[in-house]
């Protein structure tokens, strides 16, 4: 899956002039958490809901009733993160993932020629897994191969594509008894599916538990 499939397209941006204050305001009224933040066309930076509260700790409770209060605040451009990290749309999303797992930050925008066109945050991440994995329109098989280790089992993507089959996901791991499990995910038509599920039996692999044909 790749970066696009995920993403937040057309994200809410803001300028580095913009008041801190009134950008919380915006972020809680959209329920957002970061936004890019452009000059001129060109992203600059990111701000978060942290960079935010951090800038103006006394809004952490009643926003309206402080905003009515303060007439200076800090501007964007303060608490901003400068020339911030980017993904492209067609980088893969385990990767990215990755990246912010070990970065531990919590978006990327997403540029493509050098212009934003979305942004990725973790939460675009576990609903691109598991709309990846579970959505509308996916198919889902467990196979087994219950003859050990000590006999190679088929290989499962490769039975796939001889049969013209894109697999979406494939996740294999071992059993306590030695067997070894295969969780198949294919958006694969009605016809497509059933001549996989043929191949696969032919090719001794055992169909377990729930089998789905969404």
């Amino acid at each position: 899956m790749l970066v696009r499939h995920a993403m937040a397209r057309r994200p809410i941006a803001v300028s580095p002039g913009d008041d801190c204050r009134a950008v919380l305001r915006m972020f809680r009224a959209r329920c957002i958490r970061h936004a890019p933040v452009v000059e001129d066309g060109q992203l600059i930076g990111v701000v978060s809901d942290r960079d935010l509260l951090r800038a103006v700790p006394e809004l952490i409770g009643d926003i309206d009733a402080e905003l009515a209060h303060c007439a200076h605040a800090s501007v964007i451009a303060e608490v901003m993160t400068g020339d911030p990290l980017t993904c492209a749309p067609n980088d893969a999303i385990d990767v990215v993932a990755r990246r912010m797992q070990e970065l531990r930050i919590g978006c990327f925008p997403v540029v493509s020629d050098g212009v934003l066109i979305g942004m990725l945050t973790v939460t675009d991440l576990l609903r691109g897994f598991t709309d990846h994995l579970e959505g509308e329109g996916v198919r889902r098989l467990n196979l087994l191969w219950s003859s050990g280790r000590a006999q190679r089992g088929p290989d499962v993507a490769a039975i796939a594509a001889s049969v013209g089959v894109e697999l979406t996901a494939l996740l294999s791991s071992n059993t306590d008894t030695g067997a070894r499990m295969h969780i198949v995910r294919t958006r694969a038509d009605e016809t497509s599916f059933a001549r996989l599920v043929d191949a696969y039996q032919a090719a001794g692999l055992l169909i377990v538990g729930d089998r789905a044909a969404a």
